[in-house]
């Protein structure tokens, strides 16, 4: 995948000016750095001097997604695709939430921001950008926008991404997709007074929800006494030290 990933950079790298030597480098770095979700870059202003560009950021996307996925969903869909059966269940709840995630987060940062932090791009320039912030929140941490020129709502939402994070038992951090689920199949069953929690013919143990709620507490009530605690010792808004102890938390490193 970082093979990969590095040649399709190494051409965007190229198209855009760069130095053969730099291009190599630079492509290899990224690569690595967007699959591990790292988000470290040797360019000093990060990515936003890719803004109106389609190959780079396009690339980095792929990779932030394949490494978040997680590699039980790797391996599952390689033996699906090998022995032509079908995907499990997990899998498929990682990816179904995977996309909606994606989709949504880039729904509403389009909303939030499109006169505010995407304001001064092209048209298609902000649809790109929004989908970008919304995969890379999810504790990759390159940016092509600066996160201090959304607004407070922008803001917000990139809190609510960077909590959620990637899957389990991939490079990225978070509650995790799956505890999202989780929760979120036993509250819709619990609004239809259903006794017990299922998704797609499948019943989820009541055991499993109680770890994903206690797992989802104990997050939001860590990065909750981390911001309080730089609250006594940083002047800086709430807001900002709030936005610092959830992307530290979720190994995100936006700022």
């Amino acid at each position: 995948a970082e093979i990969a990933g590095a040649a399709l950079l190494y051409w965007g790298f190229i198209r855009h000016g760069m130095p053969v030597a730099e291009s190599f480098y630079c492509a290899v770095f990224h690569s690595v750095s967007a699959f591990c979700n790292a988000g470290f870059s040797p360019f000093p202003d990060g990515l936003n001097g890719f803004s109106l560009s389609v190959i780079v950021p396009a690339t980095v996307m792929m990779l932030i997604i394949l490494g978040g996925i997680g590699f039980p969903v790797f391996a599952n869909c390689w033996e699906s695709f090998r022995n032509k059966k079908r995907i499990s269940h997990y899998s498929k709840l990682v990816i179904y939430l995977t996309f909606w995630l994606i989709a949504v987060g880039t729904l509403m940062l389009l909303i939030s921001d499109w006169d505010s932090g995407l304001a001064g791009l092209p048209r298609w320039a902000r649809f790109s950008n929004a989908l970008f912030t919304s995969v890379t929140t999810r504790t990759a941490g390159f940016d092509t926008v600066q996160p201090s020129s959304f607004s407070g709502l922008g803001k917000v939402l990139m809190i609510v991404l960077m909590i959620i994070g990637a899957s389990p038992a991939s490079t990225g951090g978070g509650i995790k997709t799956t505890t999202l689920g989780v929760l979120a199949i036993a509250a819709w069953n619990e609004m239809l007074g259903r006794d017990e929690n299922n998704f797609w013919h499948r019943k989820i143990a009541n055991s499993s929800v109680r770890r994903a709620l206690t797992m989802a507490f104990m997050y939001v009530i860590t990065f909750f006494i981390g911001a309080v605690v730089l609250s006594l010792i940083e002047d800086f808004s709430f807001e900002t030290l709030l936005f610092e102890a959830v992307s530290a938390m979720g190994t995100v490193g936006l700022s």
